[in-house]
C-alpha cells in the first residue's frame, strides 16, 4: 500500500509537466522498487545510481551478461547455446542473470529500456514449468 501511495503522490506533483527523465537517488529498495512503474506512468526513462555491491566480479558473470544483452531483442537466448556455453538450463542461466543484474553495477549502468528486455525475458523463464 505505501508503494502505491509513493507513486501516486509523485505523478500528482507532477501533473501535467513534461518529465525527460526520473533518477532514483540510491539503490535501495524504496527507490528501486517503484521504479519501473513511475517510469511508465511518467513516459520517462529512469536512471538507477551504481549498485553499493561493486561492479560484475568474474569473467564467466560478464559472459553471461553479455550473452543475454545480445540475444534480448530476439527475446533471450537459445537454450543450446546456453547449454554450450555456460552448462546450465536457460531457467538457471536466467536466474543468474537476475542475481547478476540487482546485485552488480552491470545492471544498474546499462541503458533502462535493455534492463527491462533482459528482466522480462528472466521472468518468462522463472515461471515455465521444469521439462523433463
Amino acid at each position: 500500500m505505501r508503494r502505491r501511495l509513493r507513486i501516486e503522490r509523485v505523478v500528482t506533483d507532477v501533473g501535467d509537466r513534461l518529465v525527460d527523465v526520473a533518477i532514483c537517488t540510491h539503490g535501495r529498495n524504496d527507490h528501486v522498487t517503484v521504479a519501473r512503474e513511475l517510469a511508465e506512468r511518467l513516459h520517462a526513462p529512469v536512471l538507477y545510481p551504481p549498485s553499493q555491491a561493486g561492479d560484475v566480479t568474474n569473467a564467466d558473470e560478464q559472459a553471461m551478461l553479455e550473452l543475454a544483452r545480445i540475444w534480448a531483442p530476439y527475446g533471450g537466448a537459445r537454450p543450446g547455446d546456453i547449454l554450450v556455453e555456460f552448462g546450465m538450463s536457460p531457467a538457471r542461466f536466467y536466474a543468474n542473470i537476475t542475481r547478476i543484474l540487482r546485485t552488480n553495477a552491470a545492471g544498474w549502468n546499462m541503458p533502462i529500456a535493455e534492463r527491462h528486455r533482459i528482466e522480462e525475458i528472466a521472468a518468462r523463464y522463472s515461471t515455465q514449468p521444469a521439462s523433463v
